[in-house]
């Protein structure tokens, strides 16, 4: 699930799923919120030397092509 995912469904809850575009809840907020709530839980699972592997999603290589100033990683052109 990503970020702006989970913003979404976190204001749709506090709407009780009546979303619309005058919404009282900041984005910014309920990120910056998520973000530190998450980076608190990884504190307390380093400080107790527990490992950290379920936190995160294991991607498979992800093959570059560069070409002289550019990449281009899955059909997406980077300069």
């Amino acid at each position: 699930m990503t970020l702006r995912k989970l913003i979404a469904e976190i204001i749709e809850d506090l709407n009780k799923y009546k979303v619309t575009d005058d919404n009282p809840y900041d984005y910014e907020l309920i990120r910056d919120k998520i973000i530190n709530a998450h980076q608190s839980v990884l504190n307390k699972f380093a400080a107790g030397k527990q490992s950290l592997e379920s936190f995160y999603q294991p991607l498979p290589c992800i093959e570059l092509e560069c070409y002289q100033n550019t990449c281009q990683v899955g059909g997406f052109v980077f300069s």
